[in-house]
């Protein structure tokens, strides 16, 4: 059985990445469905897989995965602080989760084919 162990932190790299921009954001500014917003989690997806690729010998696949849980999870501790901690309400948690994992696995692809293209040209 295979340590768990690289996934985890990348998991928790791409979750405090993303989380980032996500979080800082006031409740009535934020707004999953900016392009400008997308684009920057964007980067920070392919950013954050492109490290967690060079520095651990994940599978492609793991990276993805990982990197796609990260961004679900900074989203829900966003809704979640804003419903403990804030007066914001949010009717679109569904939404929001869906595009931000949408991201989160596309950005994370786009980073493993550049790693692939780079390993493939050496």
């Amino acid at each position: 059985m295979k340590s768990q162990t690289p996934k985890l932190i990348t998991t928790i790299v791409a979750t405090v990445a993303s989380g980032i921009p996500i979080w800082t954001v006031s409740a009535r500014d934020f707004s999953m469905t900016d392009p400008q917003f997308l684009g920057i989690l964007a980067l920070i997806g392919v950013s954050v897989t492109v490290v967690a690729a060079l520095l651990s010998s994940l599978q492609p696949k793991d990276t993805i995965g990982a990197v796609t849980a990260g961004f679900g999870l900074a989203i829900i501790l966003r809704f979640f602080g804003d419903m403990f901690f804030g007066t914001a309400q949010h009717a679109s948690l569904g939404l929001d989760l869906v595009i931000a994992l949408a991201v989160g696995a596309a950005s994370a692809w786009l980073g493993t084919l550049v790693i692939r293209i780079k390993k493939e040209n050496r």
